[in-house]
């Protein structure tokens, strides 16, 4: 059966591929973060062999790469690696030596390379693929990572072939036995879990600090021990967030070092029962033979523009999995906006997908262009481009033809559950936005990211179930929301007037945040607002605008630790310098901090502050060494006792008087 390629699908050059990739790379010679984005494999093919010594004569602190046979011979001349992510079947790493890569800290692997590289190593943060349940698990590599020569704080894990609820504690039972200093632990299950299974095997960890299950169903023996195939496809009852939320008391009473606790639903990524039963046609395919949640694992590990490649290469996947496509609709290409009218005329042709849509991430209004506008405006594009520079570069778009689309997908889409509009329309008080509203009111969203919208409180009052906002800017009557409003609210993104009407009366405990220190209308008194949540907020983000001038960075790290002192991570975008004594000073005033982050800083003090070389405001003075950091972060760990991770970005001017490429 043809299928349509998920690539373009002209020639491709590969000889001048590599021949263009060996000449950037070799010369890049101060690249210290490479991330290798495409998946491509590393085979001894020659043509290969100067991308490879290019990369070794590097010196890297952060690598990702996909499949590579011989990323021994790239490893050994990285002494100051310290994280590492691999895609599958890396040859020869049994080959390392206990001397290299010495500093190697974070490392996400399956669970085969894992055992080769974690032993001798100090792994302190291990993202792991882990096959519990196949035929060709082994639990002998399994317990060599338990070999690092630093205890593993931080564990991320996904379970696959672990669907079977034993499958699921016999996992957590090993990851105890062999990481029992974890402070952090996520797991993928992909399945349902029982609470008698994470209320027996959780407190095994002893120094547990914060814990999820991603994708689980909370559930009991006896549902999964029904003979109901229905089970299979995630369609058994799962406990509603109230059965996790009494679920998750009880465990930190039984961990007393539990800080934070949480999950994400189970959702299955197709089901037989959607539609009808497969043609008998179908019934023919091969691909029939293989178990439906089989494919539907697969499926659920491809994104959005390989899943629909498969949705079309045959009847039986396009029966299958058609419904799964569009649960989560995501842009693939999110900045060609103009292409959005096609998935809204797909929505409109198919009424019958819109109800099965629980996640939309994607722009409030299509982009529409009528007919006889395209053609007026391809007719004179070229002329214009020609004759004037400020010719427009889009045709134009027919606003009350996009509100009519909108209004109909939104109105019909009731089940969306995450709805996140990219695109930064101002919802003003034009009549041709109510209709809008009142849909948004009717779902029932636990997440939701919007921009200016005047008349925001309309859409809030009736979201009893929210737990995240993020706004943009501008959006008004927030004064005029009520303490019973938005009652799950834990998740903020907002500037910091937004925060203060809120953050009080409500359990927010994560919260990002910009900052206008300096600003004319700046007020210090809506910082303090920040302390009326009825949760001890754990987390914040926060970025500093206006706020040159390290006085200014201590006073707001102040003014955090005096309204959230319970913080347990802590990043803050400096944007611009901070001196070591502004650190220690402030950093402390967090009594339970587990991990701080000073992102864009330049480490420095107060001397070179107050000389008075303009160079100074365009980030050209001599910035600290991580050498420096570490030492600023290994005397601040001293302080803190509980601080577990410290990093940093360095400051970057994208501006300079002088010329100077920075």
């Amino acid at each position: 059966m043809p299928s349509t390629p998920a690539i373009d699908p002209r020639p491709f050059n590969e000889t001048e591929g590599f021949k263009r990739a060996v000449t950037v790379f070799s010369q890049a010679t101060n690249i210290v973060d490479l991330s290798f984005t495409n998946r491509s494999e590393w085979t001894s093919d020659p043509l290969y062999e100067p991308i490879k010594y290019a990369v070794a004569k590097m010196s890297l602190k952060r690598l990702t790469i996909w499949n590579d046979q011989g990323l021994a011979e790239v490893l050994r001349d990285q002494p100051e690696l310290a994280e590492l992510k691999v895609g599958w079947g890396c040859s020869g790493l049994e080959n390392l030596e206990n001397t290299d890569i010495p500093k190697l800290r974070s490392l996400a692997a399956c669970l085969n390379d894992a055992a080769y590289l974690v032993p001798g190593r100090p792994i302190e943060r291990l993202e792991l693929d882990t096959p519990f349940g196949s035929p060709g698990f082994d639990r002998a590599l399994f317990d060599r990572l338990s070999l690092s020569t630093k205890p593993v704080v931080h564990l991320s894990v996904a379970l696959h072939n672990a669907s079977e609820e034993e499958g699921v504690r016999v996992a957590i039972r090993a990851f105890a036995r062999n990481w029992p200093d974890a402070e952090t632990l996520l797991i993928n299950v992909t399945g349902p879990i029982t609470g008698k299974t994470i209320l027996d095997e959780i407190p095994a960890f002893r120094s547990i600090r914060e814990l999820a299950f991603l994708d689980a169903g909370l559930t009991t023996a006896e549902e999964i021990a029904s003979a109901d195939p229905a089970h299979d496809y995630g369609f058994l009852q799962q406990g509603s967030s109230e059965d996790w939320e009494r679920l998750f008391p009880q465990l930190k009473d039984l961990c007393p070092t539990l800080v934070k606790a949480w999950y994400t639903a189970y959702v299955s990524y197709g089901c037989c029962s959607i539609r009808e039963a497969p043609l008998k046609c179908q019934e023919s395919s091969r691909f029939a033979q293989i178990p439906e949640d089989i494919i539907f694992l697969i499926a659920g590990y491809l994104d959005e523009t390989t899943q629909a490649s498969l949705v079309r290469t045959c009847r039986y996947f396009h029966h299958l999995l058609e419904v799964s496509l569009y649960r989560h609709i995501t842009p693939v290409f999110p900045w060609k906006y103009h292409r959005s009218d096609r998935l809204f005329r797909t929505l409109l042709d198919r009424p019958d997908l819109l109800p099965y849509i629980t996640i939309y991430f994607g722009p409030l209004l299509p982009s529409i262009i009528t007919p006889p506008q395209k053609r007026r405006f391809l007719d004179r594009f070229k002329k214009w481009q020609r004759l004037s520079p400020t010719a427009p570069k889009t045709p134009p778009i027919d606003e009350r033809e996009s509100f009519k689309r909108a209004v109909t997908v939104f109105t019909q889409a009731t089940n969306i559950v995450d709805l996140n509009f990219t695109d930064c329309s101002t919802w003003t008080s034009d009549p041709l936005y109510k209709p809008i509203k009142l849909a948004i009111s009717k779902m029932s969203l636990k997440r939701l990211s919007i921009w200016e919208c005047q008349g925001l409180v309309e859409v809030l009052r009736d979201q009893p179930e929210l737990e995240e906002l993020q706004l943009g800017w501008g959006c008004s009557d927030l004064d005029q929301l009520q303490n019973t409003d938005l009652p799950k609210l834990r998740s903020l993104s907002v500037d910091l007037k937004e925060a203060a009407y809120l953050v009080p009366g409500r359990p927010v405990d994560r919260l990002e945040l910009s900052v206008p220190f300096r600003a004319p209308d700046f007020d210090i008194r809506l910082f303090d607002r920040l302390s009326l949540s009825t949760r001890s907020i754990t987390y914040i983000s926060a970025t500093l605008s206006k706020s040159w001038g390290y006085e200014v960075v201590q006073n707001a790290i102040r003014a955090f630790a005096r309204n959230c002192p319970d913080t347990e991570r802590f990043l803050i975008t400096v944007i611009g310098p901070i001196t070591r004594k502004t650190i220690l000073d402030e950093i402390p005033a967090f009594h339970s901090i587990g991990e701080v982050a000073f992102i864009d800083a330049r480490l420095t003090t107060a001397e070179e502050l107050a000389s008075p070389n303009p160079a100074h405001d365009y980030g050209i003075v001599q910035q600290g060494t991580s050498e420096d950091w570490e030492q600023v972060f290994s005397h601040l760990k001293e302080l803190c006792p509980t601080l577990v991770k410290t990093w940093h970005t360095p400051f970057v001017s994208y501006l300079c008087c002088c010329g100077i490429s920075l």
